[in-house]
């Protein structure tokens, strides 16, 4: 009896198609892909083929499937409806023919994304009041609700620059359907410019026939400077300008304007002193008018001393500072009509000067 030894392999004739979803959130969303993962399994040896069909038209053919082997794709985008079904299907194949497979399928839910807009933020100054966010916005056809996050902004869009700090920053916009958890953002940069310096320098007295500069400072990015008023200024737009002959006490604002249009402002006054006025006439006759020897703007002058004399040269009045007027008395007695002499010692770096006062009766 002779006999023939040929081998040969035998397929499993029962491949088991099986696969899962693998979960990348809660809800699958019309704007995320979906994964599968490959389970199918057979008597004995490999499966040999996998063909996975997301749709009527949407397939993919694997020739090399194996346990575990993921799988992905993205349906098409949609706002409406709120969700559809979708039908995924496995078919599993053995032999090398392919001759055995076996089918098998799913429905998912997919959930419609909601579609975000978020136009470009405004830069904002360091010190600004805090403003709502106002950019952002969502297509309506699916209702949602808004959160915020970002450098310096609450989760309600209320951006506070002071918190944020000088600098630029992402903030994004996150909006969640109300119907699903599927979700859009987009995110936009918003610059926040630090606020320039401005120091308008120590109060100054400054004679009204003299010229000297204020001492102001300022620093910043780009910065414009500007003084008002400008009254008694040589010019506005520098940062020391020269005072020249100030006749009246004036505060000075300085605003200096940096990057961004952020403004700081100081403010410091100039007092003049102006020159001490002494009238040469007046008239001490009881009728309420011109009754005292009245010298302009002596209170600015607190360590004058005023000195008056008769044509004799006799010292009938001393006061040191001007606080009350000479009203034509010598120890009590009123003197007579006639001319009499002064000398006016100011004090404060002016030069002494003398003259003479008419006094009628």
């Amino acid at each position: 009896i002779d006999s023939v030894l040929q081998p040969f392999k035998v397929y499993g004739a029962n491949p088991i198609p099986r696969f899962n979803m693998v979960a990348t959130a809660e809800e699958l969303c019309s704007n995320d892909s979906i994964f599968i993962e490959n389970h199918s399994t057979i008597d004995f040896d490999n499966v040999a083929r996998l063909i996975i069909k997301w749709n009527a038209t949407d397939s993919l053919v694997d020739e090399n499937p194996a346990i575990g082997k993921r799988y992905g794709f993205r349906y098409a985008d949609f706002l409406w409806p709120l969700q559809t079904q979708q039908i995924i299907s496995l078919r599993a194949f053995s032999g090398t023919d392919l001759s055995c497979s076996k089918l098998t399928d799913s429905s998912i839910i997919i959930h419609a994304s909601p579609e975000v807009f978020f136009d470009s933020l405004p830069s904002m100054c360091l010190l600004d009041i805090p403003r709502q966010i106002t950019e952002a916005s969502a297509n309506p056809i699916v209702p949602g609700t808004f959160t915020f996050s970002g450098t310096g902004v609450s989760p309600d869009g209320l951006l506070k620059p002071i918190l944020a700090g000088a600098g630029t920053f992402p903030i994004t916009s996150f909006y969640v359907s109300a119907s699903s958890a599927c979700a859009d953002s987009a995110s936009r940069l918003v610059t926040i410019w630090p606020m320039p310096v401005a120091d308008a320098g120590p109060d100054l007295r400054i004679k009204d026939d003299e010229t000297q500069p204020l001492l102001a400072k300022a620093s910043g990015n780009e910065i414009l400077v500007l003084w008002s008023p400008g009254t008694f200024l040589h010019k506005t737009d520098t940062i020391r300008p020269f005072v020249i002959n100030p006749q009246e006490t004036t505060e000075y604002t300085l605003s200096v304007t940096g990057k961004g249009g952020c403004i700081t402002q100081d403010r410091m006054t100039v007092t003049a002193i102006n020159r001490m006025l002494a009238p040469n006439t007046f008239t001490p006759n009881g009728d309420g008018i011109n009754d005292s020897w009245v010298i302009k703007n002596a209170e600015q002058y607190p360590e004058c001393v005023v000195e008056i004399y008769t044509a004799s040269g006799q010292k009938i009045f001393r006061s040191a500072g001007y606080g009350q007027a000479w009203d034509g008395t010598h120890r009590g007695n009123p003197l007579p009509s006639g001319t009499y002499y002064y000398t006016i010692e100011p004090r404060n770096g002016r030069k002494r000067f003398a003259g003479y006062i008419t006094l009628l009766r």
